[in-house]
């Protein structure tokens, strides 16, 4: 259905962004490698490994911007899907109200009036259409139900990512301020 595709789409999008942030740990990782080489190295190249530093955090500033759009659309998507599962319950309720307003007027049908077998076999008729109506009704509700649970599962685990780049974002902060303090010592021992 489009709602499970639409899953599907937003499930493959989460392994996309996991992938990227798990790269983006392995930079992160080599950086603090080449960090621990920093103090041999000449000042120009300090000022290289700053810019470095520097661009990785945009580039971790622009995926957690990427990652709260499409968190904010999870969300949408979600609130739609709720919206289509209340509309869903609407319409069962009311197919399971005409049907038994259908069944009702079947007995009092075959008790008053048995020799009309004609309209009994027109109840009947419509009777049967309104439990297939019923039991369409039934299955898509429950699709609908399934598409939201996966939906809001979807949105805990954006929610937890999300979390997890604004760790990351913040250690990223923290070891900029680091190198930062670092190139500054550096060249005050350079400049003596």
């Amino acid at each position: 259905t489009k709602a499970e595709m639409e899953a599907s789409g937003l499930a493959q999008r989460l392994t996309d962004r996991q992938n990227e942030v798990e790269n983006m740990h392995r930079q992160l990782e080599q950086a603090r490698t080449q960090f621990e080489h920093y103090q041999e190295a000449t000042a120009a190249q300090r000022a290289d490994e700053r810019r470095e530093a520097e661009q990785r955090y945009g580039r971790l500033e622009q995926e957690l911007t990427e990652t709260r759009r499409t968190l904010s659309a999870q969300q949408q998507a979600l609130v739609q899907c709720a919206a289509r599962a209340e509309q869903l319950g609407r319409d069962h309720t009311r197919l399971q109200n005409d049907l038994a307003g259908v069944q009702e007027a079947h007995q009092r049908t075959l008790a008053e009036h048995r020799e009309l077998g004609q309209q009994f076999h027109m109840q009947s008729a419509v009777c049967g259409e309104l439990r297939a109506q019923l039991q369409a009704a039934t299955a898509t509700l429950n699709q609908a139900r399934a598409d939201l649970a996966v939906l809001q599962n979807e949105n805990l685990q954006l929610k937890a990512r999300l979390a997890e780049l604004d760790n990351m974002s913040e250690a990223l902060r923290t070891e900029n301020r680091s190198l930062i303090e670092e190139k500054a010592r550096l060249e005050g021992q350079l400049a003596r």
